[in-house]
């Protein structure tokens, strides 16, 4: 019996001990080193969560205590007043919410090569950082990343991509794909990303005229010839400067040697037909006396659904179903903002975007025809030519092919 309990003791204190141990893994998933204090990811990996260091200009290494940098945790370095510049090392991935917010000494950033993704107020409040460059590899930016800014010039800004939400002085705005705003001077502005970070054209020019005045605080979307007068004003510039366009911290430009005879003036004619198109529009938007009920969210939401799937097959159900409404719902939706039924607008939107390839040349029928959905090319050509009343081939060689390509002609789902 004695010896029963002697050895029931022994295994008894062997299971305390072994018991006692297990907590020790988990207390060695935090470290310091040089200043920074991390967390331990995976047994590979590590977050970095605060810096008590007094550094001014920062390098943050690539591994800490023997583990890759992969993260900057949420407000790591919130309210250092000390740190004027940070080099990031490529390991980085991941910058999240309000991990900089309140630096507002630090004016200069380098970003490493595999960041991915930038939490929202990130870097608010950093009232000293002007200008940055962001890593092509970034695909995911928050709200209100960074801080707004404003300067004494007039500022274009257009979504070629994605969504933006633009603060705008004291107003709001959401901008998708094909949206355009402009900045006029001394107007304070900041922009954040929703969802995928989108890519933007911006434009920035001196204009003294008072007829700028008619763009303060415009917000409009562009036609097709519009967006060919924005991709003139790029291709020419990167003719004319061999400075960096997507570099967001350009803040001059240099001549580029050698450049093409009147690139700047090609360049210059752009931008000034690009005003006066928005401006003529402006003046023949109409106004009516009362104020226009605006598009419901539903009929929006339907909408964008469409565009966004042109190149497939849908049929009535398949809408009514993604977008959780009935039929008799959604058909009395599209007859009150388009004057006719869902899948005739579709229709027209398909046809419409085999007008644009058309245009651009870069495809044959047979290909138009499976990018926008067709199951043939033969009913392909019968639809267009129901439509627009000639051929696919006809509508090549037109005159009004080359009136549409200028913009002289109305291309929206209700024209054709």
């Amino acid at each position: 019996m004695r010896q029963f309990i002697r050895r029931f003791l022994s295994l008894s204190l062997i299971m305390a001990l072994c018991a006692a141990q297990l907590p020790v893994s988990s207390l060695a998933a935090s470290g310091e080193d040089a200043g920074f204090t991390y967390e331990i990811l995976n047994g590979t990996y590590c977050s970095i969560t605060g810096y008590s260091g007094s550094e001014t200009q920062l390098t943050i290494p690539a591994q800490l205590g023997g583990y890759v940098v992969q993260k900057i945790d949420s407000s790591a370095f919130q309210d250092d007043a000390f740190l004027e510049s940070v080099i990031m090392p490529d390991t980085l991935e991941q910058i999240d919410s309000y991990a900089f917010d309140g630096c507002t000494n630090l004016s200069d950033i380098t970003f490493g090569t595999g960041l991915t993704q930038l939490g929202s107020y990130a870097f608010r409040d950093c009232t000293a950082l002007a200008t940055l460059s962001i890593p092509g590899s970034v695909s995911s930016i928050g709200s209100y990343a960074f801080s707004g800014e404003a300067h004494d010039f007039w500022e274009i800004l257009y979504v070629d991509r994605g969504e933006l939400s633009v603060t705008a002085g004291e107003r709001s705005v959401e901008l998708r794909q094909g949206g355009l705003i402009f900045h006029a001077p001394g107007e304070f502005h900041a922009l954040a990303a929703r969802g995928v970070a989108p890519d933007l054209i911006v434009v920035s020019f001196n204009c003294a005229g008072g007829e700028m005045e008619r763009f303060r605080g415009c917000v409009t979307e562009v036609g097709e010839a519009e967006r060919a007068l924005l991709a003139r004003i790029v291709g020419e510039s990167a003719a004319a400067f061999s400075t960096r366009q997507d570099d967001p911290a350009t803040t001059g430009l240099e001549r580029r040697e050698g450049a093409p005879f009147g690139s700047e003036q090609l360049a210059a004619t752009a931008l000034e037909e690009l005003l006066v198109r928005i401006a003529r529009r402006m003046e023949a938007a109409p106004r009516p006396e009362t104020e226009e009920t605006p598009p419901d969210d539903a009929f929006l939401r339907v909408r964008a659904y469409l565009e966004q799937r042109v190149g497939e097959s849908l049929t009535l159900e398949d809408i009514c179903r993604a977008n959780l409404m009935g039929r008799s719902r959604l058909q009395q939706l599209f007859h009150e903002h388009t004057g006719g039924g869902v899948m005739e607008y579709f229709g027209r939107l398909k046809i419409n975007a085999a007008r644009r390839l058309i245009r651009e040349g870069r495809l044959n029928f047979t290909e138009i025809a499976a990018r926008c959905g067709f199951q043939s090319v033969h009913y392909f050509s019968r639809r267009f030519r129901q439509l627009t009343h000639m051929s696919p081939s006809e509508y090549a060689r037109s005159v009004r092919m080359l009136l549409e390509f200028s913009g002289s002609a109305d291309d929206s789902a209700n024209n054709l």
